[in-house]
């Protein structure tokens, strides 16, 4: 094997190698995406500190994934799914802000 064709081996590998490192970190933005979903869910459904702390944690998972986003191509799908999580969350944190500090239960 020449040095051209070691050259070229090394190529595909590394290509290879980026199409499943990209699958795996898009597979690990869909599952984070579901985290804040649930989290959204979740902090709808309670009052008070527990809200405040499912929110806290779906907007910590929303920076982790809109990190995980820039290197790596979304489908529209993923990006609308995206959006969706950053509206919910933006949505929970009005809600959360509107109530006046004195009439909060946390």
């Amino acid at each position: 094997m020449g040095t051209g064709d070691k050259a070229q081996e090394a190529i595909l590998q590394a290509m290879k190698l980026r199409r499943e490192t990209e699958g795996v970190l898009l597979s690990a933005l869909r599952a984070s995406l579901t985290a804040v979903g649930t989290m959204c869910m979740l902090a709808e459904q309670e009052i008070g500190e527990a809200r405040a702390r499912h929110l806290e944690e779906a907007e910590n998972g929303l920076q982790m994934v809109v990190k995980m986003a820039k290197g790596i191509r979304l489908t529209q799908r993923d990006r609308d799914t995206l959006e969706q999580a950053r509206r919910d969350v933006l949505s929970l944190r009005w809600k959360i802000d509107s109530i006046p500090r004195n009439e909060r239960s946390f």
